[in-house]
């Protein structure tokens, strides 16, 4: 959907008059969060945050400003701070502006959460905890029961003729139960995402949250081995999504360039099975986009293609410092955040089978449904991973007793190489940075009791 909104449009392109390299970013959000605890609101959250900022270059010299102020006098003010501050750092061939012009207004098509009464909204978080609470008699708490819904604008112009609109929104449900019984207490968590309030769907919340925790009840310790192991698709999708869309990502261009990747010239070369198929898609998913945050146009790009390795990622920085062409994968953390390298809506395709056929594919394993510890237990530039895992034992391609306690270990170049399978049931919505179907691993060391 194409839309011309709000006036920081025009305040953008007034201040810019007169000068040359510079660019002007503005960023506004506004996120709500409403929590229910023991029936009542506990908590009830609208924070909304806007500001601006420029970046000037000045003889491959960068200086920025920001402000928290949207004015014609502020503006000003920031322009003129950053070219002061472009006289400071070391030149670097890669400090560059978009220089082709492109002028749009994006609105990401979904609703208009502000649309939607507070009291529905309150309605959703204390629906899912009574939902979770009423269900089974062995749910004995719910930590946990929110809405919440977000909404984010960026308007982007520069000297060199960019002017970008840019509008998203989406709204989320989250719930943590905990079940027990005799000794043992288990949890369960649901989170779902979505473009449309009519969605969020309570009951179908609650009842997924409790299932999970029920089936967590009478859980073991496997043996210490080496197994076959299918991670189910949000386990595969934070997995994959750690090493793959991370700021450590060996796939970007910069990474490579400092040495922290082993992919260094290995575009071309095969890194992985031919099930092995990494797509970004701008255009799908939550947050869908038609340009980057420096105002390069996006389009869908295979990255890795059965295996081959087959396109590093850039924003206009890395590209430059390399001879090539931006990618489009500029990104900022906001207005007041530097640009970085980060992929849209990164995925591992689907592949043809369903998650039960696969796991009578496997035969006898593991099953991981969860993942633990992607905040230290990986390295990304080494690939090794040592992570906390829960789930539930295979045998004859049926799931058994539920699993915990459990370390799943090996190597991501190695893991990747190792997937013989991968099921269709990858999530086109969601809140992670990384989508993956089921896929099953041929290998991998496990360390239990």
């Amino acid at each position: 959907m194409t839309r011309r909104t709000g006036g920081e449009a025009e305040l953008i392109s007034a201040a810019l008059e007169g000068h040359q390299n510079t660019e002007l970013y503005f960023g506004a959000s506004t996120r709500l969060s409403i929590r229910a605890f023991h029936g009542e609101v506990a908590s009830f959250s609208l924070a909304e945050t806007a500001g601006v900022s420029s970046r000037v270059v000045l003889n491959e010299r960068v200086g920025s400003a920001y402000s928290e102020r949207v004015t014609p006098e502020e503006l000003g003010r920031v322009v003129a701070e950053a070219r002061r501050n472009a006289v400071y750092p070391a030149p670097d061939v890669g400090n560059r502006l978009r220089e082709e012009p492109g002028v749009d207004a994006f609105d990401a098509g979904a609703e208009d959460f502000a649309g939607v009464a507070v009291s529905r909204k309150r309605e959703i978080a204390l629906a899912i905890e009574r939902r979770a609470l009423s269900s089974d008699k062995r749910i004995v708490n719910v930590p946990y029961a929110s809405y919440g819904d977000v909404t984010g604008r960026s308007v982007l112009g520069n000297t060199f003729g960019v002017l970008q609109e840019y509008t998203y929104r989406y709204c989320y449900a989250f719930v943590e139960v905990m079940a027990s019984e005799g000794d043992e207490t288990e949890v369960g968590i649901e989170t779902v995402v979505a473009r449309s309030f009519d969605e969020i769907d309570a009951e179908s919340i609650a009842s997924s949250a409790v299932e999970r925790a029920l089936a967590r009840l009478g859980s073991i310790e496997p043996a210490s081995g080496r197994y076959r192991i299918v991670f189910d698709e949000e386990a595969a999708s934070d997995l994959f999504g750690a090493f793959v869309a991370g700021a450590g990502s060996p796939f970007y261009g910069e990474n490579i360039q400092k040495g922290r990747s082993r992919l260094d010239a290995k575009v071309g070369a095969k890194i992985g099975s031919p099930l092995f198929n990494l797509v970004d898609e701008p255009s799908a998913g939550l947050t869908p986009r038609r340009f980057d945050d420096e105002g390069v146009p996006t389009s869908t790009l295979a990255f890795v293609a059965e295996g081959v390795f087959a396109s590093v990622i850039h924003n206009i920085y890395s590209a430059a410092r390399s001879g090539a062409e931006s990618t489009g994968h500029g990104r900022r953390g906001g207005y007041r955040g530097t640009v970085a390298t980060a992929l849209h809506n990164p995925c591992l395709t689907n592949g043809a089978e369903t998650p039960d056929a696969l796991l009578r594919k496997m035969g006898s394993g593991l099953l991981v449904t969860e993942i633990e510890g992607l905040h230290a237990g990986l390295n990304p530039v080494s690939g090794d991973f040592s992570l906390s895992a829960v789930g539930f034992m295979v045998e004859n391609g049926e799931r058994t007793r539920p699993i915990r306690n459990m370390v799943v270990a090996g190597n991501f170049y190695e893991l990747v190489e190792r997937i013989v399978g991968k099921a269709n049931d990858r999530r086109e919505i969601t809140r992670r940075r990384f989508s993956s179907p089921s896929i099953l691993i041929d290998d991998l060391s496990v360390s239990g009791s």
